[in-house]
């Protein structure tokens, strides 16, 4: 059962990923795109979620109030992320959210949970960090520009939210009675990013042109903005439910870097993205930081 919760959750994510590139690809991604994602996906998956509970989510003060923090930490990293990749190389900004993702969660599992360190877990670590060295030499052969102090705040910002939702999530397991909860705590984090994305969403409205507006809001693009909220929601339930079973230190790491993983592939198969030599070198890394993490 656990195996299975591990490849549903890998599948979930890479599916609302590949539904956001999806849309990304069939409209210029400007303040209405953004704006628009940020309402319609948390709200597609907090109907989803409360459908799934019968409409009712389960909580006590600990577990809302996490989930309103994990709520507030969503918005600003997705915020954060956008303003990186417009200012900088999309190889570093993924290094920054993919390292926070699993070095901080595996050391808040190694320190405070008292989760045992292996050796080979601390190799796989490694490998995750070595697998965007290809990525980042390739960059810098090809850029000599230097990257400014913004994009490196942004970077960091990255780095500490990714991280810092993953240690939420196992903090609000800690305080969960049974993996049940998951659905609950996902479902109010989302709400809590709903009503915040509301809020430039209607400061926003006398900038987007009428041109923009009927390009972008038609049936299609909305049901792939859903589809990614829905499935990304699921997606991060499994993950929460996975903190019942699986240690921490290894559940981040593993997910992340199957992530990136699967993601890439399935970009080289369905977008026909060409593969380059330092991207192969990092995909074989970070399959063998999977094995190393996995034993």
């Amino acid at each position: 059962m656990t195996l299975l919760l591990i490849f549903a959750t890998i599948a979930l994510f890479i599916g609302s990923n590949l539904l956001i590139k999806n849309f990304q690809t069939r409209v210029a991604v400007g303040r209405l795109q953004r704006n628009l994602y940020n309402v319609i996906a948390p709200a597609a998956a907090f109907l989803l979620l409360l459908l799934l509970k019968g409409g009712v989510l389960s909580f006590n003060v600990p577990t809302l109030l996490l989930a309103v923090c994990a709520g507030f930490a969503m918005y600003a990293y997705y915020s954060a992320k956008v303003l990186a990749v417009s200012i900088g190389p999309l190889a570093l900004v993924s290094m920054f959210y993919v390292l926070g993702g699993v070095l901080l969660p595996a050391l808040y599992g190694y320190v405070v949970s008292g989760e045992p360190f292996k050796v080979t877990g601390a190799l796989g670590l490694a490998l995750v960090c070595a697998s965007f060295v290809p990525l980042v030499v390739a960059q810098r052969r090809v850029s000599t520009e230097k990257l400014s102090a913004r994009f490196i705040v942004c970077g960091v910002i990255l780095f500490v939210l990714n991280g810092a939702i993953g240690c939420m999530g196992k903090i609000a397991q800690s305080f969960s009675p049974d993996p049940s909860w998951s659905m609950d705590f996902i479902g109010l984090y989302y709400l809590t990013y709903f009503f915040i994305s509301l809020i430039p969403m209607a400061k926003d409205m006398p900038r987007y042109s009428q041109e923009d507006v009927s390009r972008t809001l038609n049936v299609r693009n909305l049901l792939l903005l859903a589809g990614a909220g829905a499935t990304n929601a699921v997606g991060a339930a499994f993950n929460f439910s996975l903190l019942f079973r699986l240690p921490v230190s290894l559940q981040y790491p593993v997910i992340q870097s199957s992530l990136m993983v699967g993601v890439t592939l399935l970009s080289f198969l369905l977008y026909r993205e060409k593969p380059t030599r330092p991207t192969v070198v990092s995909l074989c890394l970070a399959v063998a930081s999977i094995i190393l993490l996995s034993v």
